[in-house]
């Protein structure tokens, strides 16, 4: 009998001369947004790097010790099958100057050594450095052997720090993830160039480098509140408003996510 009553309703929506509008009257339907909602909203756990966005507060950090390390590569490889960073090299910035300056082994009379172990890159200073960025050159391999996702780390007080995480080029100093909570499936991913021995650079100070994070979840969030306000009208009656609100939400959502592309673009030119 229910099913009976499930299937006249179908017959309605779909014979009406507004489908996709009649279609909002169906409980099915508004449990699916509701569940859209849920997902948009807090679908992303709280305790992964995503949520531990860049910010501008601090432009420039001094530390001593540094390392990139490598969590996924474009092929699909990660944890032991990766074998060395895929890097021709990687350094630090303070103002739009590289640190430590490719011609020569010193940085302003401050000695640095470097070491590479597999996955891991070191950079140690004699003494601390101040920095307001990082970068990284691509190698001359193929692109497959490209990193993809990748942290950039200072040693503070005997703990690793993270300085840097893959596709947001700005830094939040202290973020507290556990080591066990950073691996490849948490962090953002971020597709160097195919070019070979470029150099791409991870400004904090430029504003385009936060923009591709923050583009990802300002994005997520005009979507999920379209959706609400779609579940408020539909509790109101005002069935024709949901899709209205859902088909401008995510349209305007797709192009900040756009956008956000763009500006990682405009950063390797």
């Amino acid at each position: 009998y229910r099913l009976s009553i499930y299937q006249k309703e179908l017959w309605r929506v779909f014979c009406s001369s507004k489908p996709f509008s009649a279609g909002m009257t169906l409980i099915s339907v508004q449990i699916i947004l509701l569940l859209l909602l849920a997902d948009l909203l807090f679908g992303l756990p709280v305790n992964t790097a995503m949520w531990n966005l860049p910010e501008s507060t601090k432009r420039s950090v001094s530390f001593q010790y540094f390392r990139l390390r490598v969590l996924a590569l474009r092929n699909g490889a990660s944890g032991s099958a990766i074998k060395s960073i895929g890097l021709t090299s990687w350094g630090l910035m303070h103002q739009n100057c590289e640190i430590p300056a490719r011609e020569n082994g010193w940085v302003d009379g401050v000695k640095h050594v470097e070491d590479r172990q597999g996955s891991i890159a070191y950079l140690n200073f004699s003494t601390p450095v101040l920095v307001d960025g990082w970068f990284v050159v691509t190698s001359n391999m193929s692109v497959e052997m490209d990193p993809s996702t990748f942290v950039v780390e200072a040693l503070e007080d005997g703990e690793w720090q993270i300085l840097g995480l893959s596709h947001a080029c700005g830094w939040r100093p202290l973020v507290e993830l556990e080591e066990v909570q950073i691996s490849s499936d948490k962090l953002p991913s971020f597709t160097l160039p195919k070019e070979r021995v470029k150099t791409v650079k991870f400004l904090n100070a430029d504003s385009r480098c936060v923009w591709g994070s923050c583009a990802q979840m300002i994005g997520r969030y005009v979507e999920g509140i379209s959706l609400l306000l779609a579940v408020l009208a539909i509790r109101k009656g005002w069935f024709e408003w949901p899709v209205k609100l859902i088909s401008v939400a995510f349209f305007i959502g797709g192009v900040v996510k756009i956008s956000s592309y763009a500006a990682i673009c405009d950063l390797w030119e």
